[in-house]
């Protein structure tokens, strides 16, 4: 995993993944919380390098998470 993400080690590797860390509950997936937003924003902002000129909406973290 870590070569293919071209990360030097596993902790690396695993700041480079989305995980459940980032997002709802999946017993109430439709709760956006601004913690989460604010988790999957981090990561997003973290993963492309680049600052966000977006704002994350509701809709746009669904659009993510269905990817």
């Amino acid at each position: 995993m870590c070569r293919s993400l071209g990360a030097g080690n596993t902790a690396d590797a695993v700041q480079l993944c989305c995980c459940a860390d980032q997002l709802s509950d999946p017993a109430t997936y439709w709760d956006v919380t601004p913690a989460v937003l604010s988790k999957l924003t981090t990561w997003w902002q973290h993963r492309m390098a680049c600052v966000v000129d977006t704002i994350m909406t509701d809709d746009l973290y669904l659009d993510i998470v269905a990817r």
